[in-house]
């Protein structure tokens, strides 16, 4: 009945399956078998998940300023005109297809050091003796901090105003088609989201500890070929 009672008043309560019930594991956020389990409970999947969910937030705001400031700064060049600078699908794919599945990637496999790497108990063993010096990233709260999400916003403000400026001046002038005809807006537009799309994830790849094949195939062949794919389906 004690376990219980602390169990509910922790933040994050730890339940243990024992011969005297199972009360205090189902009053638990996580329940585990034996005591041993807590170490990797905390020290690996509590700390991967840390790194992992930080690293989200700050990328999801990184990636959706990058993302909506060049319509703030086209309003300043067309008069307040009310017009998108992108059209309405590349929006909504936006967050729903094109960038989701790189960062759920990240997300679900991102690490730093695994033991589990090694085959030979004795250098798991060494690994795994680094794992509490390692816990202080999380003990001290150093990814998900006011300078870091300074850090993540800046620059995509300044990347964003990078986009806009080199696309704006760079089609200046009237734009040809090979047919002879002048372009119109949406040519711009395409320009923006495609280099929109290729930053965010070399970004992602620049900022990530960990690949595999799942990483990859989120950011080449489901965000970059997906996009690819659609635009060349949109415009045709």
């Amino acid at each position: 009945a004690n376990d219980v009672s602390m169990i509910l008043e922790a933040d994050i309560g730890i339940g243990i399956f024992g011969k005297e019930g199972v009360r205090a594991a189902q009053s638990a956020d996580y329940a585990i078998h034996k005591f041993k389990y807590l170490w990797t409970l905390v020290f690996y999947h509590g700390r991967y998940n840390y790194i992992r969910i930080s690293e989200l937030i700050l990328y999801f705001f990184y990636k959706n300023i990058l993302f909506t400031i060049p319509q703030l700064f086209f309003a300043f060049v067309s008069d307040y005109s009310a017009q998108t600078v992108f059209e309405d699908y590349y929006i909504s794919f936006y967050n729903l297809f094109f960038t989701a599945l790189p960062i759920g990637a990240k997300s679900l496999f991102e690490k730093d050091i695994d033991y589990r790497m090694h085959k030979d108990p004795d250098k798991q063993d060494d690994v795994k003796s680094l794992y509490p010096h390692l816990y202080y990233v999380g003990q001290r709260s150093l990814i998900f901090t006011i300078p870091n999400y300074v850090i993540w916003t800046g620059s995509g403000i300044l990347q964003s105003l990078m986009v806009f400026l080199v696309s704006h001046f760079a089609f200046d002038r009237a734009i040809i088609s090979g047919d002879g005809y002048n372009e119109d807006l949406w040519l711009v537009s395409i320009t923006r989201f495609t280099a929109i799309i290729v930053i965010v994830n070399m970004r992602l790849m620049v900022t990530s500890r960990w690949f595999n094949g799942f990483n990859l195939a989120c950011i080449f062949l489901l965000s970059m070929l997906l996009y690819y794919a659609y635009t060349w389906v949109a415009d045709s």
